[in-house]
């Protein structure tokens, strides 16, 4: 386990870890502020209490030979 700051609730908490099938998420159990939501194998859902747009592109910077 992790221990974070809680922007939310400003205590530094032992983060609490959710499982459900293959989405993982990990909240504050002070205030259920959601530090990282994810679904393994697809990437992140939520960051720090706010969706994570779909339109980002997985793309790899462009070399420069």
């Amino acid at each position: 386990m992790a221990r974070k700051h809680c922007p939310r609730c400003k205590v530094t908490v032992e983060e609490k870890v959710i499982r459900e099938g293959n989405k993982v998420t990990k909240v504050c159990p002070n205030c259920g502020f959601i530090f990282v939501s994810y679904e393994i194998g697809k990437g992140v859902l939520i960051f720090n209490n706010e969706p994570v747009p779909d339109t980002v592109p997985n793309t790899k910077p462009k070399s420069r030979i």
